[in-house]
């Protein structure tokens, strides 16, 4: 998958999940955003304050598409993150606001 299908992708799926004028997506959306670009299920950890969505990065994920998965999360302005664990493997992870969980 080139790197402007990535975005592109990612693009649709937050206009259609929040609409263009709404804010963050809820921690749901993001975990649907993660599960379709990257093909893997994601994990949810929720606190009161936060919903913390985790997913694995698929070795077939080249560096550009890993690239432009983190763009595109530093523009939502979230916390988000890239761990690269020691065995080679990484993780992507967002936290959104738990209080927008429940809204459309």
């Amino acid at each position: 998958m080139s790197q402007e299908v990535v975005h592109g992708r990612l693009c649709r799926l937050v206009t259609s999940v929040r609409g263009p004028d709404h804010g963050e997506p809820t921690g749901p959306a993001f975990s649907a955003l993660l599960a379709d670009v990257l093909g893997v299920s994601p994990r949810q950890d929720v606190t009161e304050q936060w919903i913390r969505i985790e997913a694995d990065v698929p070795h077939a994920l080249s560096e550009s598409e890993r690239l432009t998965v983190l763009r595109f999360l530093l523009a939502q302005a979230v916390p988000f993150g890239h761990h690269l664990h020691r065995d080679g493997t990484s993780t992507i992870w967002a936290e959104v606001d738990a209080r927008r969980r429940d809204e459309p």
